[in-house]
């Protein structure tokens, strides 16, 4: 999990071994933006694919910065569980997350979440390909044995969904398995039923972009593809980072309205209500990654949009 708690106040993130900026993220630094404005970075603009956005079916779990979806108990990846299973607790904290669930009235079940490369697990044990691959977003994604605290299961790993991206791999890495200590649980149907529709929460991947982005000094506008609110890319450079700047200074109002979680037909209008935050300190949490009764506040800025 990547913890909120780390995310940064207009402040470079620590840099740590999986923060370290690979020789081919940083393609330059930082030019002159022609027309006598703000510093613009180099580094690569991250694509960002296996995203999701937008309501999602009653028996869906998704981050809490993901409006509209009652199970609100996930870090960084939505999933729908198969019809008859329930969810029954969420375990979170630095590193991997776990979600709890029931399959039926037969078996507990734990989903492993892993967001970045170096959060993985140190006692999982990664096994051999399944000869099963599930379709994830138009992908072919293999599935693995994975055993960890006594229970296995399948799941797929290293599936870079951000990529360039500055942390050591050059990419961020997500890792999901399913796994339970009944005996012949789950299933490979079981596992291809839930992994298939796993994917990306939009807002996560803006969250890690902003968290690891000034590691690099760049404030990162990574490119969805598909962009599940269908917006097209803004044809902009990536602003440098600044340090005690907000990034809603930074970012052009075609950059901001494109990060925002709204829809294409009022981002420009949200966008110029969001600018207008750039003085507070953690505005631009407010603006591109609301949560909880954050969202009520978000709901007033961009009222009338």
């Amino acid at each position: 999990m990547v913890d909120d708690a780390a995310e940064p106040t207009n402040e470079p993130v620590p840099t740590e071994d999986d923060a370290e900026v690979s020789d081919d993220s940083d393609a330059g630094g930082d030019t002159e933006d022609p027309g006598g404005g703000a510093a613009f970075s180099d580094v690569p603009v991250p694509i960002a694919r296996f995203t999701a956005a937008g309501p999602g079916d009653a028996n869906t779990i998704a981050p809490s910065c993901a409006p509209d979806i009652e199970l609100d108990n996930s870090e960084m990846y939505r999933l729908t569980m198969p019809d008859g299973w329930s969810w029954k607790g969420f375990s979170g904290g630095t590193g991997w997350d776990e979600i709890s669930l029931r399959a039926g009235d037969d078996a507990d079940m734990r989903v492993i979440e892993v967001a970045t490369q170096s959060e993985l697990p140190p006692d999982i044990v990664i096994g051999d390909p399944t000869g099963t691959e599930i379709d994830l977003d138009g992908a072919a994604v293999p599935l693995v044995d994975i055993e960890l605290e006594g229970r296995t299961g399948y799941g797929f790993v290293d599936l870079a969904y951000l990529e360039p991206f500055p942390i050591g791999p050059g990419a961020a890495l997500g890792t999901v398995a399913l796994t339970s200590d009944a005996d012949g649980r789950p299933t490979i149907d079981e596992a291809v039923a839930l992994l298939s529709t796993v994917r990306v929460e939009r807002c996560e991947a803006v969250s890690l972009s902003q968290i690891y982005g000034p590691n690099a000094g760049v404030h990162l506008v990574p490119r969805f593809e598909p962009d599940p609110l269908g917006k097209q890319y803004p044809d902009q450079r990536q602003p440098s980072y600044e340090p005690g700047v907000s990034p809603l200074a930074q970012y052009s109002l075609e950059q901001l309205g494109y990060l925002m979680p709204v829809s294409a037909d009022i981002a420009a209008c949200a966008a110029e209500r969001a600018a207008t935050l750039a003085d507070d300190p953690i505005g631009y949490l407010k603006v591109l990654r609301p949560t909880g009764t954050g969202w009520v506040e978000f709901d007033e800025l961009i009222a009338g949009c």
